[in-house]
């Protein structure tokens, strides 16, 4: 009889555990993804702030932000399904769970009276088969591979992987076992070992879309980023199926980016920004990514945005123009109303640049406000103050040169100055006339001002901001060695910036296939000499070390390099995963 009356309660507890969900309201649903998705943007601009300083290179930034914007759009999509739940009838929710509480007891009593055994003694926990709780960690906190709150999930996380794991070496067919594993791994930062299990998954069901995807997501993540052939196959397949889904979009643009081809990327990125609501909470993922494409073609950041998007708020510096609201306003007011207006909010901006002086796109709406206000010493004060902010940044120097010219400011002594000196990259009319051509003709167009900037270089041949900016444009060219002698003449220049001889030292190992070479071994040392805790250059020289046989030397460089990163981040796992392999190689 107690039996029976235990039994009765636990039927009771399920039903309540089973039923209690379909009658409350996902409200903390949403709220739990609206809060990740905060955090995920400070983390966003964590990543671009720890890029500017130095303290991460161009590699590890954009492999953070690849992750971090995946987290936004998962979490987006969370908050999605929670919408969609709340709208739902009620009606038929509450029919539902009246239907289980009769089912579910009615249920496990038949198969109780079938296959138990009421008499039979239990067995010791341990004894019992573990795996099960295993599978219901994973299911309950790794499904998403969010990201949110895994730090103190991780040792159920790592016991979730190993049970599954076991699980399908005696069940290899088993296709949601393997997407499981796949989404606990993604959870715990093990993205090869993601895209194993998702393409496991996707060799058992070639026509699901939503595998393709996460084998896809799961494959540019454990390339640090890159958008691979093979992550691309699957990604185009998938949004072949489900052309709507933002995840495979994002993707599909960056790699189109990837390859040079920015302008599809660019038109990719606007289509998908002009049809997500205003509020959806990766446009500033994307919006970042469009300003990097524009970048690449000569064109202000953020112009593409604001067209397609103009209804959007303020980005994550806060320093957008006047809102929709404001222009309407503006509309019914005098002239002198109107040019108050604007002077509050130039008055504003400014304010914000103070607090946030890395802020290049608020740095060229200031300077162009101070112009229309007709405030000409203002804005060249806001122009000196932008190139002193950005000395070390020479593309964003020659932007902010190339308007001073188009608004007719003074630049300060001896920067841009002379015609066989100049540096600034294409003029509005050859950026105009490049919207209507080809790609070929967009990059012999680019191949002939590269030419003309190499010659005159020739000439003036002490301008760091033009080696620069040289190098960088053989680097955009796919031309390595040319990048490489470029960068060079830059070091020579400036010996004693790291900046400058970071990007040398990447130079030389990309023109000698990704491989460390003595040369950029020497360019190492000597930023070490100026900078004792560079990381990048802490990890090459315990790359050179490993090479050597010296595992002791190559374990005290890695440490102190991993020491400079940010700690219980994906990526700091990630490269401490990597450090391992090489000394255990």
């Amino acid at each position: 009889m107690i039996f029976w009356i235990l039994a009765a309660l636990m039927a009771a507890a399920v039903v309540a555990a089973v039923a209690w969900p379909l009658l409350r309201s996902r409200k903390n649903a949403r709220q739990a993804a609206d809060y990740d998705i905060e955090v995920y943007r400070d983390q966003l601009a964590e990543v671009e702030r720890s890029h500017e300083r130095g303290q991460i290179g161009d590699a590890e930034a954009e492999a953070a932000k690849a992750e971090i914007g995946r987290r936004i759009l998962a979490a987006d999509q969370r908050r999605s399904a929670a919408e969609d739940m709340v709208g739902a009838s009620s009606g038929l929710r509450r029919a539902l769970a009246a239907i289980l509480a009769v089912s579910v007891p009615a249920g496990a009593v038949g198969l109780y009276l079938e296959l138990g055994s009421p008499g039979m003694e239990g067995l010791p926990f341990a004894e019992r088969d573990i795996q099960e709780s295993g599978t219901q960690v994973a299911r309950g906190n790794g499904g998403g591979g969010n990201g949110n709150g895994q730090q103190g999930q991780a040792p159920q996380l790592r016991e979730a992987e190993q049970n599954l794991a076991a699980r399908l070496n005696e069940n290899p067919r088993d296709a949601d076992g393997w997407v499981l594993l796949g989404r606990t791994r993604m959870a715990m930062g093990r993205y090869e070992g993601a895209a194993e299990a998702f393409g496991r998954a996707r060799d058992l069901r070639p026509e699901d879309p939503n595998v393709a995807a996460m084998f896809g997501e799961s494959v540019v993540m454990a390339s640090g980023g890159t958008v691979t052939q093979a992550a691309e196959t699957a990604l185009k397949a998938a949004a072949k199926a489900n052309p709507g889904d933002t995840r495979t979009q994002y993707y599909l643009a960056l790699a189109e980016l990837q390859k040079g081809n920015a302008e599809t990327a660019l038109n990719q990125w606007a289509a998908m920004v002009k049809a997500a609501p205003a509020d959806a909470p990766w446009l500033e993922v994307v919006r970042r990514q469009m300003a990097a494409a524009e970048e690449q073609l000569g064109r202000e950041p953020g112009t593409t945005f604001a067209e397609v998007k103009p209804e959007a708020p303020a980005g994550a510096d806060g320093a957008s123009g006047p809102t929709r609201e404001q222009k309407q306003a503006a509309q019914d007011m005098s002239p002198d109303e109107r040019r108050q207006m604007v002077r509050g909010m130039v008055e504003g901006l400014a304010a914000r640049l103070e607090q946030n002086p890395r802020d290049f796109e608020g740095w060229q709406r200031l300077i162009r406000s101070y112009g229309v206000l007709g405030e000409t010493e203002n804005a060249e004060d806001a122009l000196r103050t932008a190139l002193e902010t950005f000395q070390n940044a020479p593309f964003v120097r020659q932007q902010l040169i190339a308007q001073a010219r188009e608004q007719n400011l003074s630049l300060p002594e001896g920067v841009g100055n002379g015609a066989t000196g100049d540096t600034s990259g294409p003029s509005q009319e050859q950026m105009e006339a490049a919207q209507d051509m080809s790609p070929e003709q967009r990059r012999e167009m680019i191949a002939g001002m590269v030419d003309g900037l190499a010659k005159r270089l020739e000439e003036r041949p002490d301008d760091l901001e033009g080696w620069l900016m040289l190098g960088r444009s053989y680097r955009v060219l796919e031309e390595p060695a040319k990048a490489r002698d470029a960068l060079a003449k830059a070091a020579e220049l400036a010996p004693d910036n790291v900046e400058v001889l970071s990007r040398y030292a990447r130079a030389i190992r990309a023109a000698a296939g990704e491989r460390q070479t003595d040369e950029s071994y020497e360019v190492t040392q000597r930023i070490l000499e100026l900078d004792a805790d560079n990381p990048q250059a802490l990890w090459f020289t315990a790359l050179r070390h490993a090479a050597n046989g010296d595992r002791a030397k190559a374990r005290e460089m890695f440490d102190r390099a991993l020491a400079q990163l940010p700690q219980d981040t994906p990526q700091t796992a990630e490269l401490r995963r990597r450090a391992e392999q090489v000394l255990a190689d």
